[in-house]
């Protein structure tokens, strides 16, 4: 039997957060390390089968990428940036599927308007890199929401 599908809306590549310097948080963030290190083994830990979209062939937001957001199990979030490709996704889940959507965010950070309304699991970043040490942090915050147990009542609002 497959096991359920967990779709990762994130950036991807290392892109700057816009933090200011001295802010006390990394003035980049290495969203693939991200999504390496701590995102997908939680993913797998808490059983289901982790697809982030950098790893398609094509990135564009198509027909396939709107049919993993509308079909998929359960959905994670990380909005540490303001981007709006992430935005745009939630906003599909969110249309397609008013539950299963969890929100992530490295603490301090300040998503923009309707997204910093919604309930988020925040996890210290202190360095663009992600280090061994927060990776295995964030990946021990991600499995304490306990996504699997609560699947049916996560909302993205």
């Amino acid at each position: 039997m497959p096991r359920p599908i967990c779709f990762m809306i994130m950036p991807y590549s290392t892109k700057p957060t816009g933090e200011p310097t001295g802010s006390g948080g990394p003035d980049k963030v290495n969203f693939d390390r991200l999504w390496e290190v701590p995102f997908r083994p939680a993913i797998d830990n808490e059983g289901y089968e982790p697809v982030y979209a950098n790893e398609y062939v094509c990135i564009l937001i198509g027909n396939e990428m709107i049919g993993r957001l509308v079909i998929s199990d359960l959905v994670l979030t990380d909005a540490s940036i303001p981007n709006s490709t992430v935005y745009y996704e939630v906003g599909i889940r969110h249309a397609a599927q008013k539950q299963c959507c969890i929100m992530t965010a490295a603490t301090g950070s300040k998503p923009l308007f309707d997204i910093d309304q919604m309930r988020q699991i925040r996890y210290a970043l202190p360095d663009e890199s992600v280090s061994d040490d927060t990776a295995s942090e964030i990946s021990r915050i991600v499995q304490a929401c306990n996504i699997t147990d609560s699947k049916d009542s996560a909302s993205v609002g």
